[in-house]
């Protein structure tokens, strides 16, 4: 059983998982059953997993492409 780390919102250890369902595939993530937080979406449960798991200061600059680049 891959760790699932607590809800950054709201500090929960409860979670379940959903996905979006479409024609071609399925992209599962991860949803607090206590605020309702939901994680990005990855292309297996795993994934998925490591996608709530990984925190914003842990995240590679591509997901953030608005953010302005210092010089």
């Amino acid at each position: 059983m891959l760790d699932v780390k607590q809800c950054p919102f709201c500090a929960s250890n409860q979670y379940y998982t959903s996905g979006k369902e479409y024609s071609t595939h399925y992209e599962p993530y991860i949803v607090c059953s206590n605020c309702g937080a939901t994680g990005p979406t990855g292309m297996t449960i795993a994934s998925a997993i490591d996608n709530w798991n990984m925190r914003r200061k842990e995240m590679p600059a591509a997901y953030f492409p608005n953010k302005l680049q210092s010089k």
